[in-house]
């Protein structure tokens, strides 16, 4: 058995919960405020067997307020919200939660706000018009 898989066994076999957690249901945030939005994306998303909970947020502020009480393994995140933008939710969960991972959902395709996404460390970039089901794959790769 090659070095690295040994330790990763030896790991395991102290920390169980690490292995429990990579096998658990993901809990996942979704910052969205357009109830169609919101309400197509729960019904997707109820469907997946890795869903744990599906906390929905429609601003900046509401996404902070789950974040500071939640574990959160998803956020899910569109660039135009009320008040402060989706990019800064992006910044406030890479700088407080580095362990949630973010996609953003939105209509903005410009090159410029992909590239600033994923330079502040959103993993995906998906466009709401056409990417929807791709959100769905990404939950199952967790």
């Amino acid at each position: 058995m090659p070095v690295y898989i040994s330790r990763i066994c030896i790991v395991l076999s102290l920390y169980p919960e690490i292995k429990m957690n990579m096998d658990s249901k993901k809990n996942v945030l979704l910052v969205e405020d357009a109830k169609m939005i919101q309400d197509r994306l729960k019904c997707m998303l109820e469907k997946s067997p890795k869903l744990g909970t599906l906390y929905i947020a429609g601003n900046y502020e509401e996404a902070r307020e789950v974040l500071s009480h939640q574990w959160i393994d998803l956020a899910i995140l569109d660039i135009n919200l009320p008040g402060r933008s989706g990019i800064e939710v992006l910044r406030y969960i890479k700088k407080e939660f580095g362990h949630v991972h973010a996609i953003m959902l939105t209509n903005e395709w410009a090159g410029v706000y992909r590239r600033m996404c994923l330079e502040l460390g959103a993993e995906q970039f998906f466009d709401k018009s056409s990417d929807f089901n791709k959100i769905a794959q990404f939950l199952e790769e967790l």
